[in-house]
């Protein structure tokens, strides 16, 4: 049975990643840097929490 692994919704994804806004989440996706969050519904996207996390250990240089 695998974990739980919630979907963090752009404005704490900003927060779990060390930034003050919302639009650098963005800016990442954009540029590539970020994978492409999950649609929940029209106007609301999110990231897994494990991705953010292993975003998080390459951008720091640990082991993804």
């Amino acid at each position: 049975m695998s974990e739980f692994d919630p979907i963090i919704q752009t404005a704490e994804a900003a927060r779990l990643l060390g930034y003050r806004h919302r639009h650098s989440v963005w800016r990442l996706v954009r540029e590539g840097k970020l994978a492409k969050p999950i649609k929940l519904t029209t106007r609301r996207s999110g990231w897994r929490r494990s991705t953010l996390e292993q975003f998080i250990a390459v951008r720091e240089g640990g082991a993804a």
